[in-house]
């Protein structure tokens, strides 16, 4: 058993070479001398509100209406929307048009066909396409890459919105039918999206993903789809409780791959 005076001894000891134990030590030993000297003293008017406000400004998440329902989103948030039919694609695209409409940069990507299927959208709903690509509003990217290199030119995007004082971006990627299939295999799809999330909460964005629902092998609406979003944007925002976070989804991948 160790006695009082070792024990008092060891942490006289540790107090000498440990800062944040003294600074702890220091800082209670202030608060009980101002609070036992008995000088008392009151704050200015309104103090303790400002405080309050200052504080919750500071550490609240700042979340976006998605647009495509009445839920907001925080961000830095990677979410997946899931459409079968014309109504709901244009649902989805609700997603930039709430962005535009206000001050939001926006980034598309997708195969040729979708992307020209939402810019002719835009373009039905009032927006001027031209405009809004011609002052960096509006950025367009082709999935033609490998998933590395795709997340370099999704990074380099989002990087020339910043430096034109962006505060909020929207991403929104559509994955579905396309006539050349999808660039790199299934499994550059999968990698590509289990990086997003971790990728997406490095910028004040909302990284949201259109899964066209017919058109998609039952792996990627699956794996794709459950296991690398964190959230689900059907009727309300809900948390996916299938999400897989990055390294432990990709080390899956590995080993899937790894046995066939």
């Amino acid at each position: 058993m160790i006695s009082a005076q070792s024990c008092g001894a060891r942490i006289d000891a540790h107090l000498k070479t440990c800062r944040r134990c003294t600074a702890i030590l220091e800082g209670r030993a202030n608060t009980i001398r101002l609070v036992a000297d008995g000088k008392a003293f009151d704050l200015p008017e309104g103090f303790s509100q400002r405080l309050k406000s200052r504080l919750h400004r500071t550490f609240r998440t700042q979340t976006i209406p998605l647009g495509i329902i009445s839920d907001e989103i925080p961000l830095g948030s990677h979410a997946v929307y899931y459409w079968e039919t014309a109504e709901e694609f244009e649902r989805g695209v609700r997603f930039l048009q709430i962005g535009l409409t206000g001050t939001d940069f926006c980034v598309l990507f997708g195969h040729e066909a979708a992307n020209v299927r939402v810019l002719q959208l835009l373009q039905r709903n009032g927006f001027d396409v031209q405009a809004l690509l011609a002052a960096g509003r509006l950025a367009i990217l082709l999935r033609e890459l490998p998933a590395v290199e795709t997340l370099a030119a999704i990074e380099r995007s989002f990087q020339t919105a910043q430096q034109r004082a962006a505060t909020v971006i929207r991403y929104l990627g559509n994955l579905g039918g396309a006539r050349n299939g999808l660039p790199g295999g299934e499994d550059d799809v999968l990698q590509l999206e289990a990086r997003v999330t971790n990728f997406a909460r490095r910028f004040p964005c909302v990284m949201l993903c259109m899964y066209e629902s017919r058109a998609l092998p039952h792996r990627l609406m699956e794996q794709g789809g459950l296991h690398t979003h964190p959230y689900i944007c059907g009727n309300s925002l809900q948390y996916n409780p299938d999400f897989v976070p990055e390294e432990q989804y990709l080390a899956r991948l590995d080993r899937a791959n790894g046995s066939d």
